[in-house]
């Protein structure tokens, strides 16, 4: 799995700055702004925790060794179909 134990902190992170966001927002708008800062203070940690473990992750390969940098070539027939 690329990023590997990362990629669960990642998705958690994902799901607290989500939910902290859509309830921080409710909340001011429902008039309870302390509570509503603070969740957006929190999803803004979460957001700021995947952005910079996106900074360190090194780059995923593209493809194989030995494979082709682009697929092959459509067919006459395909390239007709599309024009």
């Amino acid at each position: 799995i690329p990023g590997g134990a990362g990629a669960w902190l990642n998705w958690i992170a994902g799901i607290v700055a989500v939910y902290g966001a859509l309830f921080g927002v409710g909340k001011i708008i429902f008039g309870y702004l302390g509570n509503g800062l603070a969740l957006l203070a929190v999803a803004l940690v979460a957001f700021l925790w995947i952005a910079r473990s996106f900074r360190e992750e090194p780059p995923v390969p593209s493809a194989l060794p030995g494979a082709p940098e682009q697929g092959p070539e459509p067919s006459g027939a395909v390239l007709e179909t599309l024009r």
